[in-house]
């Protein structure tokens, strides 16, 4: 028993012996480690922003194409197979030439068959009138009746009403004949051709495209909202044209949810080939009329339109914006926005709205 009881003695001595040199341990390492500072938060995100600018000069340009004040396709009047086509995109034609022609043979024996009735249509009313002068005789003779003369002019009647049919199909026949041959209308140029010889081809089926030639428009589209000035200048190279409003849209393009908007070139010489591009320039307000000139990367879209972001009390607050144009580095867009406003310049697709930012201002766009 003695013996014993030395033992556990002994080895709660040691456990007690390891158990404080551990704690001198920690205390040592304790006192090597550096305070940490319970006042120190979590850092907002900085953000770069740029007061936004009046623009000067609110304009905006936009491509366009060139196209005919009058353009339209051009078909036959009458079915059958195409046997010449005699222009080709591009071609410059005259009143009279001939573009396109059709198969006549068909056409042609429709026409004889025609002709064929209203000779026997002739036949018959001269018949009938001969026997009406029998009849109108005897009749003041008293050899017939004068419900028997009725029936007599009632036959002649029919015989000139069917003559007069006659007459009236065969003249079709003729004019289909004739519409065998397409014939420019006006001075201008097939745009382009749709048919080729040997395609068969129904009365009203385009063949080809045609512009008529005199004054020309520069299509374009405009941003929804915005209202077409009466007014604008078409550029291409070196050369300027102004330009007049001619029509707007009744309804915006349900893909682009933009405007189409044509205008007219006006002077002398305005010899752009059709279908080329130009620029059309526009006036979009008065100057500085809610005209805002934003950082190119300060813009925002995420499916409800263009939105920049602004910072109000440390605070970010997305504005709605109308963009008018754009350029390498800048964007004009209209809005609400007064000049001088905090504008977050780049990272707006990290920018979340009332998140809390520390604002680190830069130089003006």
């Amino acid at each position: 028993m003695p013996i014993i009881s030395s033992l556990i003695s002994s080895r709660f001595s040691s456990a007690w012996r390891l158990l404080g040199l551990m704690t001198l341990a920690i205390a040592v390492t304790a006192c090597d480690a550096p305070e940490i500072d319970s006042t120190i938060d979590e850092s907002r995100p900085i953000v770069k922003t740029v007061a936004a600018q009046v623009a000067i000069d609110p304009q905006l340009v936009l491509s366009g194409t060139i196209q005919a004040v009058r353009q339209n396709p051009i078909s036959f009047q009458v079915g059958g197979r195409i046997d010449r086509r005699l222009v080709q995109a591009g071609d410059v034609v005259t009143p009279g030439q001939t573009l396109f022609t059709l198969d006549p043979r068909d056409l042609e024996q429709a026409l004889t068959l025609a002709q064929a009735e209203v000779s026997a249509a002739q036949s018959s009313v001269k018949t009938t009138q001969d026997e009406l002068q029998r009849s109108q005789s005897l009749s003041k003779s008293g050899f017939i009746s004068q419900q028997a003369l009725d029936r007599v002019e009632q036959i002649a009647q029919e015989s000139q009403t069917r003559l007069d049919a006659a007459l009236a199909r065969a003249q079709q026949a003729r004019f289909a004949v004739d519409y065998a041959t397409l014939k420019a209308q006006d001075h201008g140029i097939v745009t382009e051709t749709l048919a080729e010889v040997g395609q068969v081809v129904t009365p009203g089926l385009a063949v080809a495209l045609f512009a008529q030639a005199g004054p020309i428009d520069i299509e374009v589209f405009l941003p929804q909202g915005l209202k077409a000035p009466a007014s604008g200048v078409v550029s291409s190279g070196n050369q300027r044209w102004q330009a007049s409003l001619r029509e707007v849209a009744g309804a915006a393009d349900r893909a682009s949810r933009t405007i189409r908007t044509r205008y007219t070139l006006l002077g002398q010489d305005t010899a752009l080939p059709i279908g080329s591009v130009a620029q059309l320039t526009i006036t979009t307000g008065e100057p500085g009329q809610n005209v805002i000139r934003v950082p190119l990367g300060a813009l925002d879209e995420r499916g409800q339109g263009a939105q920049v972001w602004i910072v109000v009390d440390g605070l970010t607050q997305a504005v709605p914006v109308q963009v008018l144009s754009l350029s390498t580095e800048n964007a004009q867009v209209q809005s609400t926005l007064a000049p001088g406003a905090p504008v977050i310049a780049m990272g707006t697709h990290l920018i979340q709205p009332g998140m809390a930012v520390k604002v680190q201002p830069s130089p003006a766009p």
